[in-house]
């Protein structure tokens, strides 16, 4: 069946696309000969997607300007008309959040985002929002919840790129590398250069996106100049860590937020931990193993520099936003993701859940009232991606847990 609009999804029928940032994971099926129909981003996102997929036709992008309400129009029935809004999502460089309006409601979808409340620019976004929203209630939320769960409680990237800076002063002898993704965390990487007053040395196609992002000149591919070097994050392993430090002093810096836990139990307020793996966390005792991790885990260190929101942030985002319905568009298959309906219904005006919609996993929960049951609609006009390659890489993160436990990474704790 042919939708009106799609987010972050590439290979059904649909009226018109819509592209929230330009990270692998919500870019599956997207290539260069893609031509399905209009696709809607902005402009950061139109400028790097144009740079990864040599050949796309630039007559199919669209750009929205943020904070700016547009029209989009179906090619096949002059009523169906939508308006959409693009709001900063604070995630990567392009990286937007949508709201929908039309006959099927409104309807708001983060994408990935996060909600740092220390952020300047917060109530800015708040403004953006309201504006965006219009004084109507927002129907359907679709959101990020890659880390909706109170386990998770990240400080704000000021404060962990404070840390990383921490680490690197106090290693003057050693090189560092440090894990990123191809897009993201350029903020952290100015904020070290700037800092310490060095370049950074990354690889020739994240120089190339440091160029198009017109960031400053503090990057380059020349080693012999500087001691820190940011690297693809999968690169950034114990094994690999082990074999730098027998040519030269290495410390690894992992700055994300996947490997780190809150400890609940306390009743003072949580300091970040890492998972090494459940029953890791769970237990204190100083084991031979524990002893055994300790020792390796000094090769590397994990900083909670999340380009997600944690809980709080989350539930504050919801909140504000207070929808009738929340959707996760993160399916997850590990035991720490939540679906987002269940710790996040007291702050919603009225949803109505049941223990059977708990059980069939993240969908849209509608108001029971009849005037609200606009189910048959949006699932005619809107298809929402819960990313399948999201669900691979917790797998993957799952065992790497149990990797880590016996070899586990040292996470600097927050004072």
């Amino acid at each position: 069946m042919r939708r009106r609009f799609v987010v972050d999804e590439w290979r059904s029928p649909s009226d018109a696309y819509f592209l929230t940032h330009l990270h692998a994971d919500h870019t599956e099926g997207l290539s260069a000969d893609w031509c399905r129909g209009p696709l809607y981003c902005s402009q950061v996102t139109a400028m790097l997607l144009l740079a990864r997929f040599k050949g796309f036709n630039p007559a199919l992008l669209h750009i929205l300007d943020l904070g700016t309400p547009t029209l989009v129009s179906s090619n096949n029935a002059a009523d169906s008309l939508l308006e959409v809004t693009a709001i900063d999502a604070d995630h990567c460089p392009g990286a937007v959040m949508y709201v929908f309006h039309g006959e099927f409601g409104c309807v708001l979808h983060t994408g990935d985002f996060r909600w740092n409340n220390d952020r300047c620019t917060l109530e800015e976004r708040k403004e953006a929002l309201r504006e965006a929203i219009g004084g109507a209630q927002v129907d359907f939320l679709y959101l990020d919840n890659t880390f909706c769960n109170p386990l998770f409680c990240f400080p704000s990237r000021n404060a962990a790129a404070t840390r990383v800076i921490e680490l690197i002063r106090g290693h003057p002898e050693k090189d560092i590398v440090i894990g990123i993704d191809n897009l993201g965390k350029e903020e952290l990487l100015l904020s070290i250069a700037q800092a310490l007053e060095t370049k950074i040395c990354v690889w020739p196609q994240r120089l190339k996106t440091m160029h198009l992002l017109q960031l400053p000149d503090v990057f380059t591919t020349d080693t012999s100049i500087t001691r820190i070097r940011a690297v693809p994050r999968c690169s950034v392993s114990t094994r690999s860590l082990k074999l730098l430090n027998e040519i030269r002093p290495t410390l690894g810096i992992l700055p994300t937020g996947c490997l780190c836990l809150c400890n609940p139990s306390s009743g003072r307020k949580p300091k970040p931990k890492l998972l090494c793996s459940e029953s890791c966390y769970k237990s204190r005792e100083r084991t031979s193993d524990n002893q055994a991790a300790d020792a390796s885990s000094r090769l590397i260190n994990v900083v909670p520099y999340s380009l997600h929101c944690c809980f709080s942030e989350a539930r504050d985002f919801v909140d504000l936003i207070r929808p009738k319905s929340v959707l996760g568009i993160v399916k997850s298959s590990t035991d720490y993701s939540i679906n987002p309906i269940q710790l996040l219904s007291g702050c919603q005006a009225t949803t109505s859940t049941t223990a059977a919609s708990l059980r069939e996993g993240p969908r849209v929960l509608l108001d029971t009232r009849p005037d609200l049951d606009c189910s048959h609609k949006l699932r005619d006009l809107l298809q929402v991606r819960c990313s399948s390659t999201k669900l691979r890489r917790r797998k993957n993160l799952s065992r790497r847990r149990q990797r880590l436990h016996g070899r586990g990474a040292k996470l600097y704790e927050e004072g």
